[in-house]
């Protein structure tokens, strides 16, 4: 299985409620750059300012077959060995990474200390976003975009109603299928 995660902005958040980036994911890495080519680009019909407004159209399957050599790759040495890494995938990039050099590429370990306290920092903006958006009604992302503000005014004064600290409570329905 092959993934491609892409820049910010290269391809379009239409229908994904979130900050991360979409890629394409494949089992073959030409059939990924060929979703890739598919999915980037502007989407012109959703106006999301999280978006550049001028991306040109690239064929990604065109740099395929080339060689490696002139393409730096940096290694980030905080992404390995914490405590939400598992060892296998550790293990799997290292090797993946041996890889590319043998291919030709330059590989360089840094240090971005920052990285250590990626996760709690996303966690707490995306919890203060989230709650922040139920508590208020509000759209998060201020796109331009269809909204439902009734389902969202609902989860905010669901969330009021009940002490303002969390979800509404939910019943347990059963479901049995007949015959």
């Amino acid at each position: 299985m092959v993934g491609l995660r892409p820049t910010h902005g290269l391809v379009p958040y239409t229908g994904i409620a979130g900050f991360d980036p979409t890629g394409p994911m494949a089992r073959i890495v030409s059939d990924c750059a060929l979703m890739r080519t598919a999915i980037a680009g502007k989407d012109d019909a959703w106006s999301d300012p999280r978006q550049p407004q001028h991306l040109e159209k690239i064929d990604y399957t065109s740099a395929l077959g080339g060689s490696l050599k002139g393409l730096c790759i940096a290694v980030v040495e905080e992404g390995f060995n914490t405590p939400w890494s598992m060892s296998e995938v550790n293990e799997a990039v290292r090797l993946s990474v041996r890889l590319l050099e043998q291919l030709g590429a330059t590989v360089q370990s840094i240090s971005v200390l920052e990285h250590n306290h990626v996760v709690p920092l996303w966690t707490s903006i995306a919890v203060e976003g989230g709650l922040d958006a139920f508590f208020h009604g509000l759209n998060p992302f201020g796109t331009k975009a269809w909204y439902n503000t009734r389902q969202m005014a609902a989860m905010s004064k669901a969330i009021k109603t009940n002490g303002g600290t969390s979800l509404p409570p939910r019943k347990s329905v059963s479901y049995s299928p007949t015959t």
